[in-house]
């Protein structure tokens, strides 16, 4: 995850697939999900550039196209 702890779009990314994944897998990989999840909550939570602590919310809305969705639930 480290790889992407700067990167909105990539975190955006990553918490739709793992969205999906989540609703598809068998209960016995459900808590392997869970886990990736919260590390990704983890760092969305905690941004290495204090600048984008503002970003937090925008970082953790499920994104599956990556074209950035509606700007209203960007905060624009």
């Amino acid at each position: 995850m480290l790889h992407s702890a700067g990167s909105l779009q990539v975190q955006r990314r990553l918490r739709a697939l793992l969205d999906t994944l989540a609703a598809s897998v068998p209960r016995s990989s459900a808590a392997m999900v869970a886990a990736c999840r919260a590390m990704l909550d983890h760092a969305a939570a905690d941004m290495p550039d204090p600048a984008m602590t503002p970003m937090t919310p925008i970082a953790t809305t499920p994104e599956p196209q990556g074209l950035g969705g509606p700007a209203s639930r960007l905060g624009r």
